[in-house]
């Protein structure tokens, strides 16, 4: 009865003031389900997320709406969301893409053109949706729109090298440049989609990549255990931008820019988050060095999963998987305390040298990514 009622309500969250300026939005627990913290976006003053019911909220988290998602005959569920122009395209585990033009009030197919008959693929698990073009991407294929999902087509065809970018982690759109992150390298298009090029060094293929920013004059990647990569020619050379940023045994999760400052959080990958060191960073110099922002709680203890920059507020989601929790606060502040928290051993020296040696493995590159 409780679960039927609150599909009906607005679910209010209870608030609470950290050490600081920081604001905690908790979720119940109970209700919620896993995977919100991984299917949270922010587009456009709207906040949503879901797994076995889709959620939005207009406040930055402060309340939400819930409602039901489609009913299929099989288990099914949300694996992710993206907004574009009062559209909100979702895809649900095992049955494709759907579309809602009504804030999730409604839903309808929109899967003509995608193969959901494999039983290896399962279908689209990520979206990324902008002004001309939708992208979907599954674990052997990446599709792309041009009519708001009433069609899709295969970008593999349109990559003529042998590794396949799928599946993509992050696809980033700038006018006509596209930057796709995926399985085997960085694709890039400079004509809005019609050819790609692999822009990463044989030499670095093995490294796994998650996060692209496009910076003032080069391109931002995050990687797992290699840190932050930095390319200002197209992708030819490739150098850390790690001073100051606990790298090893994490990965980079999510980028965000407020005024020039960039932010990148990180979580655990592989040991412990007492040999990671995991959490939220902040660069005021275009990424040459890194400033760690404190919490006064344990629950960032794992790491970070995604930020978001709201106007003047910053919303910072934690790596947790039973439940769901933000934390907000004006990001002027936040940027008016940040503070060195490693010591001299823990220097960019020090982990851009493994970083290097690790990369050199079989191929010898220097410092610039250059043979």
């Amino acid at each position: 009865m409780r679960s039927f009622v609150l599909l009906l309500i607005v679910y209010s969250l209870s608030l609470f003031t950290l050490k600081g300026e920081w604001e905690a939005v908790v979720v119940d627990t109970v209700t919620t389900g896993g995977n919100f913290a991984t299917n949270l976006t922010y587009k456009e003053d709207i906040m949503m997320t879901g797994y076995k019911e889709f959620l939005i909220s207009f406040d930055k988290g402060s309340s939400w709406v819930r409602k039901p998602i489609p009913k299929f005959p099989g288990y099914s569920y949300i694996v992710s969301l993206d907004y574009i122009n009062d559209s909100i395209f979702a895809s649900f585990y095992q049955y494709g893409i759907y579309l809602s033009t009504d804030l999730g009030e409604t839903w309808q197919a929109r899967n003509n053109g995608i193969s959901l008959d494999d039983p290896k693929d399962f279908g689209p698990g990520s979206i990324f949706a902008f002004e001309d073009l939708i992208f979907a991407s599954s674990l052997r294929h990446i599709y792309y729109s041009t009519d708001r999902g009433e069609n899709w087509q295969k970008i593999d065809t349109l990559i003529s090298q042998s590794i396949s970018p799928a599946p993509a982690r992050t696809i980033k759109k700038q006018g006509n440049e596209i930057w796709i992150v995926g399985n085997g390298g960085i694709f890039y298009s400079s004509n809005n989609g019609l050819s790609w090029t692999n822009i990463l060094p044989d030499g670095f293929r093995h490294i796994s990549f998650y996060k692209l920013l496009i910076g003032k004059e080069g391109v931002f990647v995050g990687t797992k255990d290699y840190g932050i990569l930095y390319s200002s020619d197209g992708g030819q050379s490739w150098q850390p931008k790690n001073r100051w940023l606990p790298f090893m045994f994490t990965t980079i999760s999510s980028f965000a820019v407020y005024e020039g400052n960039i932010f990148s959080t990180n979580f655990a990958s592989g040991l412990t988050f007492n040999s990671a060191y995991p959490g939220l960073f902040v660069s005021t110099d275009d990424g040459e060095n890194w400033h760690r922002i404190i919490f006064d709680t344990t629950s960032m203890r794992e790491g970070v999963e995604k930020i978001f920059i709201i106007g003047d507020t910053i919303v910072v989601v934690p790596t947790i998987y039973q439940g769901f929790m933000l934390y907000r606060a004006q990001v002027k502040w936040v940027i008016s305390n940040i503070n060195f928290t490693f010591g001299e051993e823990n220097n960019s020296d020090f982990y851009s040298k493994k970083l290097l040696h690790r990369v050199n493995q079989g191929i010898n590159y220097n410092k610039r990514g250059n043979k």
